[in-house]
């Protein structure tokens, strides 16, 4: 009787990031597991970041309620009514527009997470301190 061979067994655990809400209502404790494991980071720096995606998430949230509110309003409206409604329709529309690429360039100024070890290669950051 012939058994299969047995599953591979990695040799890492799988990496867990960290909620945001723990690192913004605990950043004394992040800092000195960082600083334990000889890790240089700058929580007050993830901790902006982190609010400023969060504010610019309410307001593409807030513009696209809007949006939606002006499109229902095409129904019932007049056709005077139906010209000022596409006017405030596409400027919700523009600052839609702006606020969707805003998440991408915040995110791209965060600092870059860790490489796994074993990866083969470099880590870029978060760097052990050499001091």
């Amino acid at each position: 009787m012939a058994t299969s061979p047995p599953a591979p067994h990695h040799s890492r655990a799988p990496t867990k990031a960290l909620d945001r809400a723990f690192i913004r209502d605990h950043p004394d404790l992040i800092e000195r597991a960082a600083q334990v494991k000889g890790i240089d980071i700058d929580v007050q720096k993830i901790i902006t970041l982190d609010a400023d995606v969060r504010s610019s998430q309410h307001q593409l949230d807030e513009s696209r309620a809007e949006k939606k509110r002006l499109s229902d309003g095409f129904r019932s409206a007049t056709p005077d009514q139906r010209a000022d409604l596409k006017e405030r329709s596409a400027t919700v529309q523009a600052t839609i527009d702006t606020l969707t690429q805003q998440p991408q360039n915040l995110s791209s100024s965060a600092p870059p997470t860790r490489t796994p070890p074993g990866s083969g290669t470099t880590p870029s950051w978060p760097r052990p301190r050499t001091s």
